[in-house]
């Protein structure tokens, strides 16, 4: 498969997400924020929730916040 066989059966979703201002490399927090969401519902404090993904992912506190909030903000469609 080309690039551009890859891009053009994805088009419309990268159409979306480019309205919605969401950028490709943003694909790479799922996992994190997925944890983030399990973790928050399991009850446990924001503090330890961010320095425990943060060691777990190799990422900073604050960009464990910075993907929490975009994450969950609503897109416009």
């Amino acid at each position: 498969m080309t690039r551009f066989e890859l891009i053009k059966s994805a088009e419309s979703i990268l159409r979306m997400c480019d309205a919605a201002g969401i950028a490709p490399s943003e694909a790479n927090y799922i996992a994190a924020y997925e944890d983030w969401l399990r973790l928050t519902k399991e009850g446990h404090k924001k503090v330890w929730i961010l320095a425990y993904l943060s060691q777990q992912y190799n990422i900073s506190e604050a960009t464990i916040k910075r993907i929490a909030r975009k994450m969950g903000k609503k897109v416009k469609a």
